[in-house]
């Protein structure tokens, strides 16, 4: 007598087959946040990363609008871009878009998957006070936190 195997047994057999051939995947590092401070661009990784020494820029690494600067690993989960000098360096009140299109691997050998983040420049302010009065006259002081002229 030949015996049948049912569906539910064969639906039960291949989940379990499926639980022991499937490789899981391991985690993407990912970047967790990207910071500009006057004119060093930070990203910051969720796991350590393979570094490098020199200032090159990183492969698969873009910046728009353009910021000229030179890369550098502060330690191994920040990587810094710090403008070349202060006239080459960001913009006020300009949205950096950073994007990663691979060509970064963690120390466990995943490589970061595409990815794009968003880094502000310093908004201008301007300041005002009143140092003194004279005849009924204040004297007003302005100041801002960018270059202006006085055509301005």
């Amino acid at each position: 007598m030949r015996r049948t195997l049912g569906p539910a047994t064969w639906l039960l057999l291949l989940t379990l087959w499926g639980s022991f051939t499937a490789a899981e995947e391991p985690d993407r590092p990912e970047i967790t946040k990207a910071e500009l401070s006057g004119s060093v661009l930070a990203l910051e990784f969720n796991e350590p990363m393979l570094t490098w020494t020199g200032s090159t820029a990183p492969p698969g690494v873009s910046i728009d609008p353009p910021f000229a600067c030179n890369w550098t690993w502060s330690n191994d989960t920040e990587l810094q871009c710090n403008g070349e000098n202060q006239a080459a360096g960001a913009r006020p009140a300009t949205r950096y878009r950073v994007s990663v299109q691979g060509g970064l691997w963690s120390q466990h050998g995943t490589e970061i998957g595409t990815q794009v983040m968003f880094a502000d420049s310093e908004r201008p302010t301007v300041d005002a006070s009143v140092s003194a009065w004279k005849d009924g006259q204040p004297t007003i002081h302005v100041s801002t936190n960018v270059a202006v002229t006085a055509a301005a």
